[in-house]
């Protein structure tokens, strides 16, 4: 476990609502996504999903922890688009981040 010190990170979050057919709706009503962020350089230490299933919670960890907020967005957004296939994948890409919130801009506390 990561230990988190409260003065350099802040912790993001989203959510999305699925359809009504997708497990993850009918196990929780909504997709909700934690990013861990460094402040001060905006990258991305650890993340985590209310994703029904570990593997897909993994994967999507896998795809944020150790980009940027401030210069990977691209990056994220394509992976998720070329790699992220499932029935959750609108819900998950959803809603970009804007720059007006990158770390120092906007505090969020951790």
């Amino acid at each position: 476990m990561l230990d988190f010190n409260p003065g350099s990170i802040s912790a993001w979050w989203g959510d999305a609502r699925p359809e009504k057919t997708n497990p993850i709706y009918l196990a929780h009503e909504k997709v909700i996504l934690i990013l861990v962020v460094e402040r001060a350089t905006g990258l991305i230490v650890d993340a985590d999903t209310n994703m029904v299933c570990e593997l897909t919670r993994r994967f999507l960890r896998s795809v944020f922890v150790g980009h940027s907020l401030v210069d990977d967005l691209e990056e994220i957004r394509n992976s998720l688009l070329d790699n992220y296939l499932g029935t959750q994948a609108g819900a998950v890409r959803r809603r970009p981040v804007r720059p007006d919130e990158v770390p120092g801009q906007h505090q969020s506390g951790a």
